[in-house]
């Protein structure tokens, strides 16, 4: 199920039989308790992973996305991208919303008249701490919406999680498009701080597996 997992490493190698190696742009490595990780500089950094077919509209029919960050303050333009699969008004993705030293989670997916836009409703994921963040989403329906799992807690839209705008219309392919770890393909939201175990999955994974992993995962990082 999964069809890009970058552990990140030392390197931008995909893990699993797709191939979906990333291209590194002013990159460095940093180890984080027991975690090495990507470092970026919320300037310049980005990892290109392609756009393969495994990955392009991953997001139709339920998919997931999985990463562990650890943010600093100066996320560029106050946004820092996790995923980007977006370009001149099509495809999704993941940022946090830089405010007072905390942040926000946002996701977007692009619909052909009104794009949807999710985002938690506090300030959950803190400035400076490792962060283990699951998101779950199908864009099959306009009424659907994703779930967050933020450091073991879940949240849905109205619990934690405010739909900003209700999409409308049909979702806009993102075959053409480069993905990206850590910036968007303009450059422009470059993250700031530490990405590690960063993963794509085609299907949707419960969220009490994301709960689980976030016990194992910690546990390795602690």
């Amino acid at each position: 199920n999964y069809k890009a997992v970058h552990h990140l490493q030392g390197n931008s190698t995909d893990s699993t039989v797709y191939g979906n190696d990333g291209t590194n742009t002013a990159v460095a490595w940093e180890q984080q308790n027991n975690s090495v990780g990507l470092t970026a500089n919320g300037t310049t950094t980005n990892i290109s992973i392609g756009s393969d077919a495994s990955i392009d509209d991953i997001t139709d029919g339920g998919f997931c996305a999985s990463f562990i960050i650890n943010p600093i303050a100066g996320q560029e333009n106050s946004a820092g991208r996790i995923f980007s699969s977006q370009s001149a008004g099509i495809g999704w993705f993941t940022l946090i919303e830089e405010q007072g030293g905390f942040y926000k989670l946002i996701f977007y997916q692009e619909f052909s008249t009104t794009d949807g836009k999710w985002q938690t409703t506090g300030l959950v994921i803190p400035n400076g701490e490792l962060s283990f963040i699951q998101i779950i989403y199908n864009n099959d329906s306009v009424n659907n919406n994703p779930i967050f799992v933020i450091n073991g807690v879940k949240y849905t839209v109205g619990s934690g999680i405010t739909e900003t705008t209700t999409p409308v219309g049909t979702r806009l392919t993102d075959a053409s498009v480069t993905k990206y770890i850590g910036n968007n393909s303009a450059g422009t939201n470059t993250f700031n701080g530490f990405i590690d175990e960063t993963k794509l999955s085609d299907k949707i994974r419960p969220s009490s597996e994301a709960i689980t992993s976030y016990n194992a995962e910690k546990s390795d990082t602690d």
